[in-house]
């Protein structure tokens, strides 16, 4: 059963019942709203959409809303959260795998491998908690902290590229300097934002809002901004500070730029 369903039935002045209905309200927040205290708010939506006087224009708009509750974007909004977080971790360790079997970088062995491991760690850890947020909404009450969150989850990678040089001990690790930093910087920065962008697509899509917030795109931003640096981490041999910077960090803020200044925040996408 899908939002519409539910609307409907209640425009018609009925109360949806089943397993169907159940399993979806679990997983819809807006829909529990609108029948909770025995459907008081729907009952009361569905009086009033009932007394308005119908026109081409009000029959566009309700057109409108209801191919937006259809489809494949529906079906991920209607998904609980667990089943949401765990499509966008899925999907990151997915396009993990294929580079750590296809593209693993050449000094893997040579590594400090306390380093390796904790970044790793870092990275993907900061995955999984920006995409819970992203996909949660944020609560008013703590505004302020989840604005701070969302800063520091942008900046995490920003600092985990400032730290001393891992190793110098494989040539790779020395390239990207002089004349050919710009292009390889550019060229793992193009790596990290395609291998992120199937995750921001997921987590617009699957958002709840009916317009996603410059907050909420934050966190996604930074998810994916976590993402793309995991997949670099395992795939760029370069260790110097000023390539890890502006070559892997700086993806999750530019797709904070690109998702705040774009109409693919739009609910109708």
């Amino acid at each position: 059963m899908e939002c519409v369903e539910i609307r409907d039935r209640l425009l018609a002045g009925e109360l949806p019942e089943g397993a169907a209905f159940e399993a979806h309200l679990e997983g819809c927040a807006a829909c529990r709203e609108l029948v909770s205290k025995d459907a008081r708010l729907g009952r009361s939506l569905a009086s009033a959409a009932s007394s308005v006087e119908t026109g081409p224009e009000l029959l566009d708009q309700v057109e409108k809303s209801l191919s937006d509750e259809r489809g494949l974007r529906a079906w991920l909004r209607s998904r609980p959260t667990s089943v949401r977080l765990a499509l966008s971790v899925w999907l990151v360790l997915l396009i993990l795998t294929v580079f750590v079997l296809t593209r693993r970088r050449v000094d893997f062995a040579l590594y400090p491998e306390l380093r390796r491991d904790l970044l790793f760690a870092l990275f993907g850890l900061g995955v999984f908690f920006a995409a819970l947020r992203a996909l949660t909404g944020v609560l008013r009450p703590r505004r302020r902290l989840q604005v701070a969150l969302a800063l520091g989850a942008l900046g995490v990678p920003v600092l985990a590229a400032l730290l001393p040089r891992a190793h110098v001990a494989h040539s790779a690790s020395l390239e990207g300097t002089i004349a050919d930093f710009a292009p390889r910087a550019l060229g793992c920065f193009g790596m990290g934002a395609l291998a992120s962008a199937p995750l921001v697509v997921l987590l617009v899509y699957s958002n709840r809002e009916d317009r996603i917030t410059p907050l909420t795109a934050a966190f996604a931003a930074a998810s994916a901004g976590f993402a793309a640096n995991l997949v670099l981490h395992a795939h760029c041999a370069i260790t110097d500070p000023a390539h890890l910077a502006l070559g892997h960090a700086l993806v999750g803020l530019v797709w904070w730029l690109a998702l705040s200044s774009t109409r693919v925040l739009s609910r109708a996408g």
